[in-house]
């Protein structure tokens, strides 16, 4: 019986050793810094995806391919192949309150009012082009779990389009495409839901909603507060320092004019960004980097101050400025082939 007993302690010692852990989207921000999380590398598994891998560590698509350019997002990674999680993170340029979308980035932060210094962080999914989620302030007026879905008209119309015959309502179920729970906003038609199409969470797919993985809007729908003050920006880029350094986050612009972005390049853009920056004045910038950065849009922070004069990762403004790239060209974005491109079209 002592032998049983023993036996059965290992056993429970193997399974808590080997469980895999929960990821926690839960960060305690420190008082030098406006920079959380961290980036990592893993190896991929046989079957895995950007996908997969991103859905584990609770990042979108986008953000992943961002970070790994050179993985397709269609198909399965190699084996053993070395795959960057692109888990570190610019706080966004607003007061630190409530709920803050940032639509660039597909990217929602909250600050829950009663944990100081406590930020949770989410990948998001939001409005395709035509259909933008809109920009600016409201609050949390409502939550539901269990929701049903009534298709508005402009979405039925669209439906009738590719002669599809929506229901006059969609409750409770595993067809539901809000999925288990909603926020909505103050604004009508607006509101955070959960999807039945997970792959595209972290792009831009919906009608103007927001939706999250099923497991982080169950999360947040017991987290948040009825009356909570929401922010809805779009900021490509951010800045932001940690230990006295600064670094820049730079992410893939949305088409022309998706947002009514009005600058010649994306280097107007980012000297905009700059300047409202309250950054020491000695604090230097290293233009080179920056030129790289906002190039590349790896979609994590990246060190970008204090360059010597006269060294080669020293440039001037004006150098800068004769290299800058236009904006004005759509965004180039690989097309997810999703199984659930029916369940995409909806809301």
């Amino acid at each position: 019986m002592k032998t049983n007993n023993k036996f059965s302690h290992f056993l429970l010692f193997i399974l808590i050793l080997f469980t895999p852990t929960i990821f926690a989207a839960t960060f305690t921000m420190q008082p030098n810094s406006d920079i959380i999380g961290e980036k990592k590398y893993v190896t991929a598994k046989k079957g895995d995806t950007l996908h997969t891998i991103g859905r584990a560590n609770d990042i979108g698509q986008l953000e992943m391919q961002e970070a790994n350019p050179k993985i397709n997002p269609n198909k399965a990674i190699k084996e053993g192949t070395q795959i960057l999680v692109p888990s570190e993170y610019i706080l966004p340029p607003v007061e630190r309150v409530g709920l803050v979308i940032n639509l660039a980035e597909l990217r929602v932060y909250y600050y829950p009012s009663d944990k100081p210094n406590t930020v949770m962080t989410f990948p998001i999914g939001i409005g395709k082009q035509g259909w933008h989620t809109p920009i600016g302030e409201t609050t949390i007026a409502l939550k539901r779990k269990n929701p049903t879905w009534v298709p508005p008209a402009s979405i039925r119309r669209e439906a009738a389009a590719r002669g599809q015959t929506l229901p006059a309502a969609i409750g409770p179920g595993p067809k539901n495409p809000l999925g288990a729970y909603a926020i909505n906003f103050g604004w009508s038609g607006i509101r955070l839901h959960g999807t039945l199409a997970p792959t595209s969470i972290g792009t831009r797919a919906s009608h103007g909603c927001i939706r999250m993985y099923p497991e982080d809007i169950d999360t947040l729908f017991h987290t948040v507060q009825i009356g909570d003050k929401v922010r809805v920006i779009y900021e490509p880029y951010k800045l932001g320092v940690s230990d006295g350094k600064l670094f820049i986050e730079a992410h893939e612009l949305f088409p022309d004019n998706y947002y009514k972005i009005n600058h010649e390049t994306k280097f107007d853009l980012l000297e905009d960004v700059v300047k409202d920056y309250n950054r020491p004045e000695s604090q230097n910038i290293n233009w080179f980097e920056v030129k790289e950065a906002i190039h590349e849009t790896t979609g994590y922070p990246v060190q970008i101050d204090n360059p010597v004069p006269g060294t080669p990762g020293y440039e001037s403004l004006a150098d800068k400025k004769t290299t800058a790239e236009p904006i004005a060209q759509p965004v180039s974005q690989t097309t997810i082939k999703n199984q659930n491109q029916g369940a995409a079209q909806l809301n």
